[in-house]
C-alpha cells in the first residue's frame, strides 16, 4: 500500500468546515489539494492540545465542575464502508456486454465455410482497477497524572474527566474522517463538471424548458428567488434519477454501460429550505413535488469567505481545489473553482471510504510524569468514474 501525507490537507478541511483557524490553517474558503485525498484507482494491465494547556485549564480542588467535550455528527456517513465489505470496493472487475451476431443455425448457406466463426476467440470484455493508496493520520493527547490527582476529589471524577478527553479525541478523528468523505464528494462534483461532463447546468435547462421568469440575463440569485425555477430543479433531479436506472453510459465516463440500483442524493440546504418554504407551502398537492430520499448539506466545503457572511450562497455552494500538475482526477491541471452547486447525485459504487487500521500507542515520560497517547488511523478513499455521478449547478455551462 502506498501511504500519502495528508496532514496539512486534513487540517485545511477541518478549518474550513469549522469556519475558524485550526492548527494555523485559515477557516475561510480557499483551494485545497483534494487530489491528494482521492484514490482514483490504477488499471491492472501535532494537534494544538499540549499538556501545559490541558493542565492550566484545571483549577485545583473545585467543588463542582462542568466539562463540555462537545458533539460531532457526521454529515457524509453514506460514503463510509465497513472494512469487512471493503474488498468489493478496492479491486473491481467490470465485464461489458458481449457481441451480438447473426445466428448461423437459421441462416445456413450452401457450400459456405463457417470455420472463421467456429474457431474465432471471443475474448470477454473485462476491465480491472485496483485501489491501493492509504492515508495515515495520528492524533496525540497528553495526560499529566500529578496535576489530575490534585484537581479532583475522587477517582471517579478524574476518570470521568479523562473519559471526556478520550471522547473529544474520538470526535476529532470522526471529524477528520467526515471531512475526507466531504472531500470525496467535492472531487466527484469536479469530475462531473470537468471530466465526464455529466453536470447539469440548471439555468441552461430552465431556459431550454422556457421556465417562467428565466431569461439569458437571469442571475443565480434571481433564479433562486423564482418558485418556478425551484420546481424546475426538482423536476430535473427526478428526471436524471429515473434515467440513471437505465443501463447506460450517459452519466459516467462512457467506459461501460451500467444501471444504478442504489443512488445517493445530496442537496444544498439553502435549496431544500427554499423549496419547502417558498414552493411546497403554496402547492395544493405538495406530495407530488418529490424526487425521493436525499440528505441536506449546509455547505460543500467552507462556511464562510475571508470577508463575508457565513453560509452565504456563493460560499456554501462553492468547491475550490488547487491546481494538480498530475491531472489525477482527469479535470485538467488548472485550479478548479465552481460555485452554484445545488446538488450531487451518485451511484453508491462511485464513492467509498473505509478505515483500514485504527489503534493506540502510549509512552510515559518519567521526568515530567505524563503519559502520551497516539491514536493512529489509516484510511482509503476511492472515486470510480466508471459509475454515474451528476452535479447539479445553478449556472450556465459556458461560464463554467
Amino acid at each position: 500500500m502506498k501511504l500519502e501525507d495528508v496532514k496539512v490537507l486534513t487540517q485545511q478541511m477541518v478549518a474550513q468546515s469549522l469556519g475558524q483557524t485550526y492548527m494555523e490553517q485559515n477557516g475561510y474558503l480557499t483551494g485545497i489539494p483534494t487530489e491528494k485525498l482521492v484514490d482514483v484507482g490504477k488499471d491492472v494491465l501535532d494537534t494544538d492540545i499540549s499538556t501545559e494547556k490541558a493542565t492550566k485549564a484545571l483549577c485545583v480542588l473545585l467543588a463542582k465542575r462542568y466539562i463540555f467535550e462537545g458533539e460531532y455528527e457526521s454529515l457524509f456517513d453514506d460514503i463510509m464502508i465497513d472494512r469487512v465489505e471493503w474488498g468489493g470496493f478496492i479491486e473491481r472487475d467490470k465485464i461489458d456486454f458481449a457481441d451480438i451476431m447473426d445466428d448461423a443455425v437459421f441462416n445456413i448457406e450452401n457450400k459456405k465455410s463457417y470455420a472463421e466463426i467456429e474457431h474465432t476467440y471471443y475474448m470477454p470484455k473485462v476491465a480491472s482497477k485496483i485501489y491501493s493508496e492509504g492515508k495515515a493520520i495520528m492524533i496525540p493527547i497528553s495526560i499529566q497524572r500529578e496535576t489530575l490527582t490534585e484537581a479532583f476529589r475522587s477517582w471517579d471524577n478524574m476518570n470521568s474527566f479523562i473519559s471526556k478527553i478520550h471522547a473529544k479525541v474520538r470526535q476529532t478523528l470522526e471529524m477528520a474522517l467526515d471531512r475526507y468523505c466531504n472531500g470525496l464528494v467535492n472531487a466527484g462534483i469536479a469530475v462531473s463538471a470537468k471530466a465526464t461532463n455529466t453536470a447539469v447546468y440548471l439555468l441552461d435547462t430552465a431556459l431550454e424548458a422556457k421556465v417562467n421568469g428565466i431569461t439569458a440575463e437571469t442571475t443565480k440569485e434571481e433564479a433562486l428567488a423564482n418558485p418556478d425555477f425551484l420546481l424546475h430543479i426538482a423536476e430535473k433531479i427526478a428526471e436524471i434519477r429515473d434515467n440513471m436506472k437505465m443501463c447506460t453510459s450517459v452519466y459516467n465516463n462512457g467506459s461501460w454501460a451500467t444501471s444504478t440500483k442504489k443512488d445517493v442524493l445530496y442537496l444544498l440546504t439553502e435549496y431544500t429550505r427554499k423549496l419547502k418554504f417558498n414552493v411546497k407551502r403554496n402547492v395544493f398537492n405538495r406530495e407530488d413535488v418529490d424526487f425521493g430520499e436525499y440528505k441536506s448539506i449546509p455547505c460543500w466545503q467552507a462556511v464562510k469567505a475571508e470577508n463575508g457572511n457565513p453560509f452565504a450562497f456563493d460560499v456554501a455552494s462553492s468547491v475550490s481545489m488547487t491546481a494538480d500538475p498530475t491531472n489525477k482526477l482527469g479535470i485538467g491541471t488548472e485550479a478548479f473553482e465552481m460555485d452554484g452547486v445545488i446538488g450531487f447525485l451518485w451511484n453508491r459504487w462511485a464513492l467509498g471510504m473505509t478505515v483500514f487500521k485504527e489503534y493506540t500507542t502510549t509512552s510515559y515520560t518519567a521526568s515530567a510524569d505524563f503519559w502520551n497517547e497516539f491514536i493512529h488511523s489509516v484510511t482509503n478513499q476511492l472515486l470510480d468514474s466508471d459509475f454515474p455521478m451528476v452535479a447539479f449547478i445553478v449556472g450556465r455551462k459556458e461560464e463554467a
